[in-house]
């Protein structure tokens, strides 16, 4: 009786614990939306600063210096096992709307600044950086 409600027991614990595991690359994911924030952070400070094509040419080379992570950092998420949770993929989603947001204030700042050209080259280096980062 005792080796019965044992196994029981055994098979109840390694059940509990086999489902409450997070599935998905939550680490690659996480590494991923935290190299986006410092990306957008790094631009909103250069654009803080120079808000002209200047300006814009420093967030260039801040994003070419970069990409190459970005973009092993997205693969890193396509790659690994999406898992059966889909917690992550829920956040992931909710932190590029946040980013999208950060991103139409840098183009605010710069349309105050009242150079065409550096907002045509902004809108450039953003499709660029939505390119390198989009998981689809």
């Amino acid at each position: 009786m005792r080796i019965a409600l044992l196994s029981l027991l055994i098979a109840v614990c390694t059940f509990s614990i086999a489902c409450g595991r997070v599935y998905g690359p939550v680490e690659q994911a996480t590494a991923l939306m935290e190299a986006k924030d410092e990306m957008v952070n790094k631009w909103g400070k250069i654009i803080d600063v120079d808000p002209k094509e200047s300006g814009v040419a420093e967030a260039r080379k801040v994003f070419d210096s970069a990409k190459a992570d970005l973009v092993a950092k997205r693969d890193a998420v396509v790659k690994a096992p999406q898992g059966i949770n889909s917690d992550w993929s829920t956040n992931f989603s909710r932190h590029d709307g946040r980013v999208k947001e950060a991103i139409s204030a840098i183009q605010i700042k710069i349309g105050v600044g009242g150079d065409p050209v550096a907002k045509d080259k902004f809108t450039a280096l953003q499709k660029e950086f939505e390119t390198a980062v989009s998981r689809y």
